[in-house]
């Protein structure tokens, strides 16, 4: 009787170290879901973030293509400008002569 009741004790010491150790598991399985959850958001906002960033990062490339593509325009309306003031600066030089030969 004895030997039952000290098995049947060991017993019940076993089945509440179990129950305990059981515990602490769903325990440390709550706090893994509740990290694995937050590490989803923030997975989930890096990705929004790296989408923004990739949105800008075209957008700044168009940005700086178009910047390209007026100065170029720039450049060549100075040119252009440069090429009518020479042709003008010409004209004007030849009238001067014209009016020195007049003069005399």
């Amino acid at each position: 009787l004895a030997a039952a009741q000290a098995s049947s004790g060991k017993q019940q010491l076993l089945e509440a170290d179990l129950k305990q150790r059981l515990s602490e598991i769903g325990s440390e399985l709550a706090s893994a879901k509740a990290d694995n959850h937050r590490l989803q958001t923030l997975e989930a906002q890096l990705r929004q973030q790296a989408k923004e960033c990739e949105s800008e990062m075209a957008a700044s490339a168009a940005s700086s293509q178009q910047q390209l593509v007026l100065e170029g325009q720039l450049k060549q309306a100075v040119a252009e400008r440069e090429s009518e003031l020479d042709v003008i600066r010409s004209t004007n030089e030849d009238l001067q002569k014209l009016e020195m030969e007049l003069k005399q």
